[in-house]
């Protein structure tokens, strides 16, 4: 069950971070980058490259930009963006090298945090995602993801009742709701609760998790590995059981 979770856990990661909206890339890069330089001309093309998942163009546009001289404000933005696309390309270990290199640069968003945790927990470095997490709350403590993604980092450890505690505090502070109540079926399928784990798969769905076909294929996988039959759940979930969360 280890190895079936981390893989598809680690699928779900890279589905989203990649549907970022462009105009993310905007804000993460400030004013850096914005003359008419040869070294902006480039980063702008990897940027580009990077929103059309063109990741090995992007990666290599952003490298010849590395070599060049550039001020400490772009240095930062400029290893975030080799983090995202070692992390996008499936290599953690460099995108955390990266990542760390933006952080000690001084960039200005805590998404270079968030990204770093995450490729921690897939090189099952839980020490070290643990720390970037607790940084990322400290510098962001309105950021609704945070005890979701501690969540599933609990899931990857197969550490079912923290990641249920996790779940469940965000559940019952409505933040990041749906993803909460989809995290806490996977944690109790892991608890083997089967029935409250229905009841919650059913829930998540009807209150639009993101990427529900993806949610339901790593579902399906996890309750064959923990031996839940989940045909079951099918004549449940046309009945519309579970209660839409209303909208606050």
């Amino acid at each position: 069950a280890v190895i079936l979770i981390f893989i598809f856990f680690s699928a779900g990661v890279f589905l989203f971070i990649l549907f970022i909206p462009a105009d993310k890339d905007d804000l993460a890069s400030g004013k850096s980058f914005c003359n008419y330089k040869k070294c902006s001309r480039l980063f702008r093309k990897g940027v580009d490259s990077l929103n059309s998942a063109k990741f090995n163009d992007a990666l290599q546009f952003f490298q010849q930009v590395e070599s060049m001289k550039t001020s400490d404000d772009e240095k930062a933005v400029l290893f975030y963006y080799l983090g995202r696309c070692y992390h996008l390309m499936g290599y953690p270990t460099n995108a955390i090298k990266y990542y760390s290199m933006a952080i000690n640069n001084n960039f200005r968003f805590t998404d270079a945090y968030y990204n770093a945790a995450r490729c921690c927990v897939m090189n099952s470095m839980y020490v070290e995602a643990e720390e970037y997490y607790s940084r990322m709350h400290s510098a962001n403590p309105d950021a609704d993801y945070y005890y979701t993604e501690i969540g599933m980092m609990y899931i990857k450890q197969e550490k079912a009742e923290q990641a249920l505690e996790m779940f469940q505090f965000s559940i019952d502070n409505h933040m990041n709701y749906a993803f909460a109540v989809g995290g806490a079926s996977i944690a109790m399928l892991l608890l083997k609760n089967f029935d409250e784990s229905k009841k919650l798969f059913i829930k998540a769905i009807i209150n639009n998790i993101y990427d529900p076909e993806g949610f339901k294929q790593y579902y399906s996988k996890v309750a064959e590995a923990v031996g839940f039959d989940i045909s079951q759940i099918s004549s449940d979930e046309s009945s519309d059981s579970a209660e839409k969360e209303p909208i606050c």
